[in-house]
């Protein structure tokens, strides 16, 4: 087909060519098809920010800090509709190549344009084609800002360097790059380039690279290791790679917001370019040219100065101490700026762990702090954590612990306290419990019955560990003190549960897991049971198991139990030294139990704490 090329005008229409000529070129067949690939991509990525906004709790929203869930939610939506309108639009009849034309009256009442909205968008595109240069320059600006406040909060929050190096190096590239593009002199040349960089660098940037980030270590997690939940390391960079990508500001929300937008204009300009046919010669005036360069070397200069800003950024911090297992990197920052600490005074040949959490050593970014074998009898000041004002998770294992004032730290979602000398319910435990804290672990110290005032400050917990701690029944008002999804009450005295646990009472419908194992219970919970919750009476006394409870797939577990010994059913399991649960190894905590030989040394789960194996 010959095409006319015709300086284009305001008031211009599209025109379709004659059916009996159209062929698609290869390269309309290439954009488009990555114009299709890109929204399928995308979109499969705002569902599943879509399904996060809807299933994630209040306890995760808090440990992402991510804000305005409800609003995120609607933005994914339309995203998601924008996507896939221009998705069907991509196989609809206004993909036929056009070309540009006067207007006419035959034109203007001609059946090629089916509705005002096409006709309005195809004003819009003209318009863009008229002050294409302008256009693309106003795009790179916003687009980059936008790219540079990310970079910039991933360096400052993610734990994973090459993460966060990698996303500031396609912002720099993009930088260099999208300026020289516009002096390419063929417009079609020119327009293709362009809009394949485009969106090449806004799907990387406000999709692709988020979505390999994150996926990746939560399909590690879902497909192969679902203990990786209690991985220190792996939780640390998870969650603040979550943090990465939730909205905590409303600066950070238009940012983000931005990127997608401009993700959806250039896969639009794509799909445009690849399906009419431009002018290949141009006049340029020299304003425009001197416009062009003008941009040119600002956008330069910037990228030039932020790669130094990077590199020196990067080559001249200070080194973190080895007790540091994870660091962030901010951009004008050079101090060690720790993440997740693990104080081991036995590996460190100290007693008292307080010195070492000085931010200036650390920094004060801390946000994972376990301390191993330390001497803590009164437990940490509150003025040792007070400068941490991001720290989420505190582990306090093998410790001589016997008291702890508190108050704890008003950020902190868990606390875990393992192989203590604790005989009560400390009292940083129950005055000024921090409305953050979600997570209680309590194990393997005589802490006797639990008061009412444990079950009054408790009241927003949601997982609850109360293990091997002497404990000789659990409180009636337990369950309908806080609402409960995960608990465990393995290896104390409890030969009974209150009505409400035999009887499946309203409080407890959201548990999801349920662990009593070590028990002398003749009497199970078997309504949890039937509801296919997560249940583990292992080393119990239960003889008999009513019809109707699903052991094949050991959501129910009765290793090491009467029922079992007299079967020889596979879904029963022998234990590999006594107190050593089939959920102990592997579990990513030390368990000394496990920690022999026939059990493989607890799967590796005490490695890091030196222990010796003899």
């Amino acid at each position: 087909m010959k095409v006319t090329a015709v300086k284009p005008a305001l008031d211009a229409v599209i025109q379709g060519p004659p059916r009996s000529t159209y062929h698609r070129s290869k390269l309309s067949i290439a954009s488009s098809s990555l114009a299709i690939v890109v929204h399928v991509i995308v979109i499969l990525y705002l569902v599943m920010w879509i399904g996060l906004c809807l299933l994630t709790t209040d306890a995760d929203l808090k440990a992402t800090k991510f804000l305005w869930p409800k609003t995120a939610l609607v933005t994914y939506i339309v995203l998601v509709v924008a996507h896939v309108y221009m998705l069907v639009s991509l196989h609809g009849p206004s993909c036929r190549p056009f070309v540009f034309a006067k207007r006419t009256p035959s034109l203007v009442n001609s059946s090629s344009i089916v509705s005002s909205f096409q006709a309005h968008a195809r004003r819009v595109t003209l318009f863009a084609d008229l002050y294409d240069s302008e256009f693309v320059i106003l795009f790179n600006v916003v687009e980059l800002a936008c790219q540079s406040h990310q970079a910039m909060v991933m360096l400052q929050t993610s734990s994973e360097l090459a993460t966060a190096m990698s996303y500031a190096a396609l912002v720099i590239l993009y930088s260099f790059v999208s300026p020289w593009i516009l002096f390419i002199r063929n417009k079609h040349a020119r327009t293709s380039v362009n809009n394949l960089a485009d969106t090449l660098f806004s799907f990387c940037l406000s999709c692709g690279h988020p979505m390999v980030a994150t996926v990746l270590p939560l399909l590690d997690y879902l497909l192969f290791d679902v203990n990786l939940q209690a991985d220190n390391l792996w939780c640390t960079r998870v969650l603040l790679l979550g943090r990465v990508q939730s909205i905590s500001n409303a600066f950070d929300y238009f940012c983000k917001l931005g990127m997608h937008v401009g993700t959806l204009l250039a896969l639009s300009r794509l799909g445009l370019s690849a399906n009419h046919v431009l002018p290949h010669k141009e006049y340029q005036s020299p304003r425009r040219r001197l416009f062009l360069r003008i941009n040119a070397v600002a956008t330069t200069t910037l990228a030039c100065v932020a790669t130094v800003a990077v590199v020196v950024s990067q080559t001249h911090r200070h080194a973190c101490p080895s007790y540091c297992v994870a660091d962030v990197h901010p951009l004008f920052d050079k101090s060690c700026q720790c993440v997740y600490a693990d104080l081991n005074c036995h590996v460190l040949q100290m007693d008292d762990p307080t010195p070492l959490l000085n931010t200036t050593i650390i920094g004060s970014s801390l946000f994972y702090l376990q301390i191993s074998r330390c001497s803590v009898p009164q437990g940490l000041p509150s003025t040792a954590l007070a400068p941490f004002t991001d720290i989420y998770r505190l582990l306090i294992n093998f410790s001589n612990l016997q008291s702890w004032t508190g108050p704890l730290p008003p950020s902190l979602n868990s606390l875990v306290i393992r192989y203590s000398q604790l005989a009560a319910i400390p009292d940083a435990l129950l005055v000024n419990v921090p409305p953050s804290l979600r997570i209680i672990y309590l194990d393997s110290c005589s802490l006797g019955p639990l008061p009412d005032a444990a079950l009054a400050a408790w009241g927003n917990i949601q997982k609850l560990y109360v293990i091997n701690a002497s404990l000789q029944s659990i409180p009636a008002t337990l369950a309908a003190s806080m609402t409960l999804l995960d608990v465990n009450f393995g290896l104390n005295n409890l030969t009974t549960l209150p009505p409400d646990w035999l009887d499946d009472a309203t409080s407890l419908r959201q548990l999801y897991k349920a662990r009593f194992p070590g028990n002398p219970l003749a009497v199970a919970p078997w309504s949890l049971a039937q509801r296919s919750l997560a249940l583990d009476l292992s080393s119990t006394l239960v003889a008999k198991v009513p019809s109707g409870v699903a052991l094949t797939k050991r959501r129910v577990v009765l290793d090491d139990t009467p029922y079992c010994s007299a079967s020889t059913t596979s879904y029963c399991q022998p234990l590999c030294a006594p107190a050593c649960f089939s959920y102990l190894r592997g579990n990513k905590y030390c368990n000394l139990a496990c920690f022999n030989a026939a059990c493989a040394f607890d799967g590796g789960d005490c490695d890091g704490l030196a222990l010796d194996r003899s």
